[in-house]
């Protein structure tokens, strides 16, 4: 039996990560409305298990260094900029660790910004830009 890339809740972590980073506004749907996840999981699936599991290991970790700060809320249940000010703490610890945050980061972005969902609200259908007569701003192109 195939071990899962993403557990529940490693991937409300990514979802946190995603929000926290890419700081999506209307009209753009929040990260735990997109398929995001599932994207991630596909690629964590394709990786090696050793770095699936550190990447899965970190997810947790965050949530629980929410935790130990805030008992019943975690990393995930936090508001955007308390999980920012979190990340920022935790970056100060130490570069490696400073590095993995980024990388988290990074990744949660790249799946968030290449959901489908996302893309379409952005105008964009198979990747090109659907012609409107408008332009959205704000999201990178």
């Amino acid at each position: 039996m195939a071990m899962r890339a993403l557990g529940r809740r490693s991937g409300a972590v990514l979802e946190g990560l995603a929000d926290a980073f890419a700081a999506p506004a209307e009209p753009l749907p929040r990260p735990a409305t997109t398929a995001m996840r599932v994207d991630a999981q596909r690629w964590l699936a394709a990786t090696p298990v050793g770095q699936r599991l550190a990447v899965r290991g970190a997810l947790v970790a965050l949530e629980l260094a929410g935790r130990l700060l805030r008992p019943r809320v975690g990393f995930a249940g936090r508001s955007r900029a308390a999980r920012l000010t979190l990340l920022d703490r935790l970056g100060r610890i130490a570069p490696p660790v400073d590095a993995a945050i980024d990388a988290l980061g990074r990744m949660a972005v790249l799946a968030y910004w290449s959901d489908a969902t996302v893309q379409h609200a952005l105008g964009r259908v198979d990747g090109s830009p659907v012609a409107t007569g408008t332009t959205t701003t704000g999201a990178p192109r």
